[in-house]
């Protein structure tokens, strides 16, 4: 897991194949661009444009991945994402291979990154993450985009 402004990102770009073409992809996003997919170009990797609002951290579930990176960058808005390692969590769904999804309890152990606007966080498949909570008593509105770039 690496929580990271933007503005130093580049600094990882060298991590794996698609961080640069994705980074350049964020630094270039517009926070009008509608919810959607959007391939990446010259790449395997795809964003997800993602408007919503935050909700309360028991309404959300903890993920993992297999097949891809997750880089999830605020274009607006704050939110908390809640981490921590598989060894800390129980699984309670199967891996889902065509969704590329497997949820785990995520009541006890976490740690709370508050995520703001300009920032992103890198989660490899093996950090668990529980993305959308809010940060205080009310929801609040986000613009997030979420790469996925394959492993």
């Amino acid at each position: 897991m690496i929580l990271v402004s933007l503005t130093h990102a580049r600094r990882y770009e060298n991590l794996h194949p698609g961080f640069r073409e994705s980074l350049v992809y964020l630094a270039a996003f517009a926070p009008s661009t509608p919810d959607g997919r959007y391939d990446i170009a010259g790449t395997a990797c795809f964003a997800l444009v993602q408007h919503y609002e935050t909700a309360p951290a028991a309404s959300r579930r903890l993920e993992a991945h297999r097949k891809y990176i997750d880089i999830q960058y605020l274009a607006s808005g704050s939110e908390i994402i809640g981490v921590s390692t598989p060894e800390n969590q129980k699984s309670i769904t199967e891996y889902d291979g065509e969704k590329d999804v497997q949820f785990f309890e995520g009541s006890q152990g976490l740690s709370d990154w508050i995520i703001r606007t300009g920032e992103l966080v890198i989660f490899f498949p093996e950090d668990l993450h529980k993305p959308g909570c809010q940060r205080g008593d009310n929801p609040a509105p986000v613009t997030k985009i979420v790469i996925k770039i394959p492993v």
